[in-house]
């Protein structure tokens, strides 16, 4: 990692490719976790917004620093840690889903980064692994930006047609994704780093994923 840049540069090529990997490879471990992830992680709304409102500072202070946090080696704002906890933890996800709401509607910012340069919100309907509807209308509605680029310039349309998953289940999740992304928004004519936009790789996997054709004529 240490040839390339520091966020937030924009990366292509080689560097692109090796810091996907290195995202893909990595990630958080119990140690990284903080006082207040374990926070996040107990799921407890009564306890989240009493730190929020009450926190050294008061809200204003509690913003900027939720803003701030980062865990692990991929450095995972706190959105996108509670993104994970309701598949790490499923039978808390009601709780992770009330803590989200309140944090975004609290104006904690919903699109700080993680080392890729990639929102809670690309991530979430990114279909590796999720695809969670719920989450990514409550980001939305505060202000998450579906045509946000990442480090790579990708669009989450550019993850959610990089398809690996054939089953039939993981095609129905590809072109659920897509629909998803295109009704809010979501663009398929901007190029990332490398110059490929969504739909030059759309027009490839549509002849295995024949439902994104509705998407890519």
């Amino acid at each position: 990692m240490a040839d390339i840049p520091s966020s937030p540069f924009a990366l292509s090529g080689v560097q692109s490719q090796k810091l996907r990997i290195y995202c893909a490879n990595e990630t958080w471990a119990s140690s990284d976790l903080d006082s207040y992830a374990r926070l996040l992680h107990d799921g407890n709304l009564d306890t989240v917004r009493k730190d929020f409102v009450f926190g050294q500072g008061g809200p204003v202070a509690s913003r900027q620093r939720l803003a701030n946090l980062q865990y692990g080696p991929t450095k995972i704002p706190i959105f996108n840690l509670l993104l994970q906890f309701t598949v790490l933890f499923p039978q808390k996800r009601a709780q992770y889903i009330q803590v989200i709401e309140f944090l975004a509607k609290a104006k904690v910012p919903v699109d700080s980064t993680d080392l890729s340069g990639t929102t809670a919100l690309s991530h979430s309907i990114s279909t590796k692994p999720y695809f969670d509807t719920e989450i990514a209308d409550i980001l939305i509605t505060a202000g998450g930006d579906i045509n946000h680029q990442n480090r790579y310039g990708c669009l989450a349309g550019h993850e959610i047609v990089m398809a690996r998953d054939y089953s039939e289940d993981g095609k129905k999740k590809t072109v659920d994704a897509m629909k998803y992304y295109v009704e809010h928004g979501g663009k398929v004519d901007i190029p990332d780093n490398d110059g490929v936009t969504v739909t030059r790789i759309g027009n490839t996997i549509k002849l295995v994923i024949p439902g994104l054709a509705l998407y890519f004529p």
